[in-house]
């Protein structure tokens, strides 16, 4: 996780909210207010922190779910994305999802060929657009690289 302002506030896991195991990843979120505020970050180690996975043409793929704090929140801005960034040897990209549905699960995926030959890490990560605030949790579940 990025240190400094963000609308990251809690980082736990969820037994009751989950797309195919039995936990997710729930993250916290409060997107109020201009810049770093609206953003959020949360960096995931591989190979234990101090390796790499090779590309291989294989994709890396993370199921979402948002889940406002009301009922009666609006859904986050159209202009707001949502999705993983990789890190590789040779550059950083990835593919993030807009228009983000509330309320169901949606996958993003993206090749790591796609940035380079050697995925060193992988973010997830999101920024909500200014036309209005979000408060929330976005649950991350079935992080798989294949």
């Amino acid at each position: 996780m990025n240190s400094g302002q963000m609308a990251l506030t809690s980082i736990s896991v969820s037994g009751s909210v989950f797309h195919g195991g039995a936990q997710a990843l729930a993250l916290g979120i409060d997107a109020q207010g201009h810049g770093a505020a609206r953003r959020f970050d949360v960096g995931l180690s591989l190979c234990g922190g101090g390796g790499y996975v090779l590309a291989n043409a294989q994709t890396v793929s993370a199921w979402f779910y948002l889940r406002p704090d009301s009922d009666s929140a609006p859904p986050p801005d159209p202009a707001s994305q949502i999705g993983v960034r990789l890190t590789t040897s040779t550059g950083v990209g990835g593919n993030t999802a807009s228009l983000i549905p509330v309320g169901m699960w949606f996958q993003v995926s993206t090749p790591i060929a796609s940035v380079g030959g050697q995925l060193l890490e992988l973010d997830l990560q999101g920024t909500f657009g200014s036309a209005s605030d979000w408060t929330g949790v976005i649950y991350v579940d079935d992080v798989v690289i294949q």
